[in-house]
């Protein structure tokens, strides 16, 4: 379910790349890559994460980050809020009210980490909040001693609509 965001895979793991004969007609006998979801969204958010990993380094205040990231995302002309708050609801009833860091393009949960090891519970927050959210897609950045960024899928099914929580306030 959790899917780091490093460069390398194993063997055992690798992606399997379709080959065409000679005639580009006929494709070997290799299914096609699955798609990523929100790949091109996500692509922007992590390669904005890697311009500001890379400016500021290591050691300032996770709300430091926030705001850069929200300025490289706009300056990029990608839509994003900050602190977007949503509800959660048990049985019917308002239990409990969050704010995530950033919801980019009303598709992506972006949660910031800022401390030198990230804590155990950080990725299963950002899952609830992809799943409170209705989404897809969950980015977790973090900004410590080393740069580390991973992906949420969430659990919605295909033929539901995503809701836009940014659309009643």
């Amino acid at each position: 379910m959790w899917r780091a965001g490093f460069g390398c895979r194993s063997k055992r793991n690798s992606s399997r790349i379709t080959l065409m004969n000679a005639d580009d007609s006929v494709p070997n006998s290799v299914p096609p890559p699955r798609e990523l979801i929100d790949g091109e969204t996500s692509g922007k958010i992590i390669g904005a994460f890697f311009v500001v990993y890379n400016t500021l380094g290591f050691g300032f205040l996770e709300s430091v980050y926030e705001r850069a990231m929200y300025v490289a995302l706009r300056n990029r002309g990608v839509y994003v809020k900050r602190q977007v708050p949503f509800e959660i609801y048990f049985e019917g009833d308002l239990v409990g009210r969050h704010r995530a860091d950033l919801l980019v393009e009303h598709r992506v949960v972006v949660e910031i980490k800022a401390n030198h090891t990230l804590q155990e519970g950080a990725k299963r927050r950002l899952l609830n909040y992809v799943t409170a959210l209705n989404l897809d897609l969950g980015l977790l950045l973090h900004f410590g001693h080393r740069a580390h960024h991973y992906r949420v899928l969430g659990k919605r099914r295909p033929n539901e609509q995503i809701t836009n929580p940014s659309a009643s306030g």
